[in-house]
């Protein structure tokens, strides 16, 4: 099952139309649309908020939806902060920030462990 079938499969067992789903979201129709078909994905702060309004795990959203995971995780809670040329997650152990140039024209991303830094900080 990709993402766009997970998001849609939730969408329709909550009995909404795309537009409704869109709606309760603060997105489009389109965008909706576009994620079913898997034309675009949606940002992580939208799976966190699909999550959130539909009582659906981050991971079962995106582990029925990608099929590149190939071991089991512990559940975690996360934050998602979003900055104007990135976008950072962040949990109890680690720090993600996945950022671009301002011109668009370079992405990157970059994974701390927030347990060492703080250790080293510490010392």
């Amino acid at each position: 099952m990709t993402l766009g079938q997970r998001i849609q499969q939730i969408r329709i067992e909550h009995g909404l139309s795309q537009e409704e789903f869109a709606e309760k979201l603060g997105t489009t129709r389109q965008t909706v649309s576009r994620w079913e078909l898997d034309q675009t994905f949606p940002e992580i702060a939208k799976i966190v908020l699909i999550s959130r309004i539909f009582s659906v795990s981050t991971d079962s959203i995106l582990k029925d939806g990608i099929s590149t995971f190939d071991v089991d995780v512990e559940h975690f809670t996360c934050g998602v902060y979003r900055g104007s040329n990135c976008e950072i997650v962040e949990t109890e152990k680690f720090s993600l920030v996945i950022y671009c140039s301002s011109d668009k024209n370079i992405l990157g991303a970059k994974i701390k462990n927030i347990l060492l830094q703080f250790a080293k900080e510490t010392l």
